[in-house]
């Protein structure tokens, strides 16, 4: 019986589509053969998702509420692992049992990991399964889950590596193609923008004494706040330490909270609203001449070491261009002072 379950189940995997129907087979398998009442399923990566399957209607509004805010509480991972610290897998089941009105009706959890990582867990409850002696069966279905979100995460990251190959190319011949200063710095931000996929990016650049920032581009510079950020920022020491590692020691960086992080300077932090970033720094033969910084106003925005890859594929461009545009404005100067001797 359990060999036909396991093959049976191979089966579904196999012929299932999109990741969403996989899951949703997949759950709805489960709850079917182990005779349980609910199955619910949250995923935290690759994509968030919640799925549910019941195999009775809910008994009405109250319920499916109930059932609702269950999901809201738990569909992230941080608040699932928070849980998981101060109540431990045990006391999940309880809350959860409390919570869906199943009084003595064992409700058994699952959490979903590879490795280290967490994808997500399973909810099943109530019905005929009770999660004991079909447990080791039950596991190795779910492991099987687990290795499929995996191999769905990997061909995704190959895909997201393909696209931001292309569009770092693009992003390069699109920058290195202007000539004028303030227009290679509109093409950084925009391409930056593009491929990180938030709304707000400011470039800096340095003087030859490296200690003051002499030139500033926002795609938002029109509003009061980046107008008031500008006019207060104008030498490196005005940062603090974040600010500095990007400027003066050429390291990228995350802040994930500029509210209340030491890095940040926190009056400047509040007139551009903003509350996560990204920095990284631009770059010539090793010697600095800029930045680039990347948030989304009023949003805590989770940056990731895949975003200071491609940025940092970016500022190489942007340094080849801002070399090329200094040097074609020198030219330019050169030229017309010839022209006034």
């Amino acid at each position: 019986m359990d060999e036909g379950r396991i093959t049976s189940f191979l089966m579904l995997l196999e012929e299932a589509g999109e990741l969403r129907e996989m899951l949703d087979r997949s759950l709805r398998f489960i709850v079917e053969s182990f005779g349980y009442d609910l199955g619910i399923l949250v995923l935290f990566r690759p994509h968030p998702l919640r799925i549910m399957h019941r195999r009775s209607p809910l008994a009405g509004g109250e319920e499916e509420g109930r059932v609702d805010g269950l999901l809201r509480q738990l569909s992230e991972a941080e608040s699932f692992q928070r849980l998981l610290v101060e109540h431990g897998i045990e006391g999940i089941q309880a809350l959860l049992q409390q919570v869906l009105r199943l009084g003595p009706v064992a409700t058994h959890i699952f959490p979903l990991a590879a490795r280290e990582d967490l994808n997500g867990f399973a909810i099943l409850a109530g019905g005929e399964g009770d999660g004991g002696g079909d447990r080791a069966l039950l596991s190795v279905l779910l492991r099987q889950i687990v290795m499929e979100l995996e191999k769905q995460a990997a061909l995704e990251r190959q895909r997201k590596l393909s696209r931001e190959g292309a569009l770092i190319l693009e992003a390069g011949r699109l920058i290195t193609s202007g000539l004028e200063v303030r227009q290679v710095l509109s093409r950084i931000v925009e391409a930056s923008l593009e491929i990180v996929g938030v709304s707000r990016g400011l470039v800096g650049l340095l003087d030859e004494s490296g200690e003051k920032l002499e030139l500033f581009y926002s795609n938002r510079e029109g509003s009061p706040e980046v107008r008031e950020f500008f006019g207060m920022l104008g030498r490196v020491d005005d940062l603090l330490e974040g600010g500095k590692a990007v400027l003066r020691d050429g390291r990228p960086l995350i802040i994930d909270d500029c509210l209340n992080s030491p890095l940040v300077n926190e009056p400047l932090a509040r007139i551009l609203n903003v509350r996560s970033l990204l920095g990284v720094p631009i770059m010539v033969r090793g010697r600095v001449i800029g930045a680039i910084q990347l948030d989304e106003p009023g949003c805590r925005h989770r940056f990731t070491p895949d975003d200071i890859r491609v940025m940092q594929g970016i500022a190489d461009f942007a340094a080849v261009a801002i070399a090329n545009a200094r040097l074609y404005r020198e030219s330019q100067e050169q030229r017309e002072r010839s022209k006034e001797l």
